[in-house]
C-alpha cells in the first residue's frame, strides 16, 4: 500500500491511535463546552474514564506524529494516507484541551462572582477560549481538504457546521464575560414533547407524519432579543407569530448522524 516494507512507523501509529485509551466519542467531541463534562450519573455516549484517555492522549499523540514524520521519508506510495492519519492525531490533542480548558473556564467563572480581581479572572477566561478557537481553525481547514481529496464536496458543509457550531459556544462564552457575565447556565429546562397519538413503548410504535404544536406567551415589554432552543429527533420547522425563524434536521453523511 506505501511502496515500501518498511512500515513500522505507520504499524505503531496506527495501534497507539486505534487504543481504547485514546477513543472518546462523536458527542464528547463536539458537545457544548460548558456543560459539566461528568455528570453524576454518566450518560450514554460518556467516556466513565475521561481523564485517564486525556493523560493517555496528551503523552501518546505527540510520538504519533513524529512516528508519522519518519514514515514520510520513507513511504513511496499513498503519502495522502499519513495526512490522515496526522489529522487524527492533532484533533486528538485539540478534544484533550478542549475538555480541560473547558472544565478550567467553568472553575474560574464559578470563582469570579466572588473574586476582587473580576477584570484578571475575565481576562484569563477570554484568553483561555481564545485559544481553544485558534487551535480549531487549522484543524477546520485541514479536514476541508482533507475531505475534498476523497470525497464530492456535497455534504461537507454539515459537518463543517459542527466546527462552526463548536466556535460559536466558545465565542458565546467571550462575549459573556467581555458584557460582565461569567455564569449562564448552558443547560435549559425542558422536555420532550409528542404528538397525543403516540403512546411511548407502544407496539408496533405508532408514527405520525406530521404533527402540530403551539405554544402561546407573552414577551416582557422592552425584550430586544431572544434566543430559543429547538431540538427534533427528525424534523422540525419553528414559526412565531407566523413567520418562520428557523429549523431542525438530521442528515445522514457516511453513517455519521450531524443535527442541524
Amino acid at each position: 500500500f506505501f511502496g515500501t516494507n518498511e512500515t513500522e512507523s505507520v504499524r505503531a501509529a496506527y495501534a497507539i491511535l486505534s487504543s481504547p485509551s485514546n477513543n472518546y466519542t462523536w458527542y464528547e467531541l463536539w458537545r457544548n463546552p460548558m456543560l459539566p463534562f461528568m455528570p453524576p450519573a454518566p450518560l450514554k455516549g460518556h467516556s466513565a474514564v475521561i481523564m485517564e484517555r486525556l493523560q493517555s492522549i496528551e503523552s501518546t499523540m505527540p510520538l504519533v506524529i513524529s512516528l508519522l514524520k519518519k514514515a514520510a521519508t520513507v513511504v513511496h506510495d499513498n503519502k495522502d494516507h499519513l495526512r490522515y492519519l496526522d489529522f487524527v492525531a492533532r484533533l486528538n490533542l485539540w478534544f484533550s484541551k478542549k475538555v480541560q480548558v473547558g472544565e478550567k473556564v467553568r472553575e474560574l467563572s464559578r470563582w469570579a462572582s466572588s473574586s476582587p480581581r473580576k477584570d484578571s479572572v475575565a481576562a484569563a477566561i477570554v484568553s483561555l477560549c481564545e485559544s481553544v478557537m485558534a487551535d480549531l481553525k487549522p484543524l477546520s481547514l485541514e479536514f476541508d481538504r482533507l475531505w475534498k481529496m476523497s470525497n464530492k464536496p456535497e455534504g461537507l458543509e454539515y459537518l463543517l457546521k459542527r466546527h462552526d457550531r463548536q466556535k460559536a459556544f466558545w465565542q458565546e462564552k467571550v462575549d459573556q464575560v467581555k458584557s460582565g457575565v461569567f455564569w449562564v447556565e448552558p443547560e435549559i429546562e425542558s422536555s420532550w414533547i409528542y404528538h397525543a397519538d403516540v403512546k411511548t413503548g407502544s407496539q408496533p410504535p405508532v408514527r405520525v407524519q406530521h404533527a402540530y404544536f403551539r405554544k402561546t406567551f407573552s414577551v416582557p415589554k422592552g425584550t430586544k432579543s431572544a434566543t430559543i432552543q429547538l431540538i427534533g429527533d427528525t424534523y422540525v420547522k419553528l414559526a412565531v407569530n407566523g413567520h418562520e425563524v428557523g429549523e431542525v434536521y438530521v442528515r445522514r453523511s457516511n453513517s455519521i448522524s450531524a443535527e442541524h
